[in-house]
């Protein structure tokens, strides 16, 4: 009896110890296939935060927003700093829903987005309409309530920038009375955080190369599409495309308010529909651009 008792026991551990390796292969599992939201997610953010978590696995994930589900997005942003690969890219695909900013930034912050890309490398985002919170009003830079960037695309260390990107599709609209408002800003020369305090990339893989930038809508912001690359002449961007066809282009409307914004690092105090610096091997071309009516109070609209 008391062999028969011990064998139940040693199976009842062995299965035991079974469900726990199954159950914990599943809860860890890189993500694979198409990601339903609401389905596999209850929101984008659940997803996202997943995603960071256990990264990506063999043959790339969508994470795709199912229509007519709109989105709030977390104070601060979206931070996406899961990496792909050639082969296991990270789509994310917002099929026309609405992504709202938080209304609860930190008063003063300068590094506030909807999307922040920070040194992942083959991302796609596509498909959003992204909006300013109506209830963020400050627009002084110190106090401020506001969101700075659509989309931004920073590197992680100084060795390690945001590669292989593809922004293409979106609607962004945010504020552009706020004068630190950029539709889509992809800087190499400062942090993710401190955003006025210069620190280049460097190296080969320092920059945010391969940059795609296409079919976009962008309005209402005082500046629309900056590219800042690296300091150094032999770290600067490759390969930045900034519409390049007919049917590609990007529409950037109802832009510019002043030159007086924040000292962004490489941001120059003119007010610019589309700036590219520290860039080699770059198109830009087939993008339509007009500025606010008569809404440029200060500084230089280009």
């Amino acid at each position: 009896n008391k062999s028969i008792i011990s064998m139940k026991k040693l199976f009842l551990f062995l299965a035991a110890v079974v469900f726990i390796q199954l159950f914990s292969q599943s809860a860890y599992a890189q993500l694979t296939g198409t990601k339903n939201i609401p389905g596999d997610y209850p929101t984008l953010t659940a997803a996202i935060s997943d995603l960071n978590t256990v990264g990506v696995g063999a043959g790339g994930v969508i994470l795709n927003v199912i229509a007519g589900n709109s989105q709030s997005v977390p104070a601060g942003g979206y931070s996406i700093t899961a990496t792909g690969t050639v082969a296991n890219q990270i789509v994310i695909q917002g099929n026309g829903n609405i992504v709202t900013a938080a209304s609860t930034l930190t008063a003063g912050a300068l590094n506030d987005g909807i999307f922040k890309i920070i040194g992942a490398d083959y991302i796609t985002i596509t498909g959003f309409d992204m909006r300013e919170n109506a209830a963020n009003t400050t627009t002084t830079a110190g106090s401020n309530n506001m969101t700075e960037w659509g989309v931004a695309i920073l590197y992680a260390t100084t060795t390690n920038g945001a590669q292989n990107v593809t922004i293409s599709g979106n609607t962004i609209t945010l504020n552009r009375t706020y004068q630190n408002t950029f539709g889509i800003y992809s800087n190499s020369t400062h942090t993710a955080t401190a955003v006025t305090s210069s620190a280049t990339a460097t190296g080969a893989n320092g920059g945010n190369h391969n940059l795609s930038i296409t079919g976009n809508n962008i309005s209402n912001v005082n500046n629309g599409i900056t590219v800042v690359g690296p300091t150094a002449a032999a770290d600067q961007n490759t390969m930045i495309t900034i519409g390049g066809s007919a049917l590609l282009g990007n529409t950037i409307t109802n832009y510019g308010t002043t030159g007086t914004f924040s000292g962004y690092v490489n941001v120059s105090g003119t007010v610019n529909g589309i700036l590219v610096r520290n860039t080699r091997s770059f198109e830009i071309s087939y993008n339509t651009v007009t500025s606010s009516a008569g809404g440029t109070t200060s500084g230089t609209l280009r």
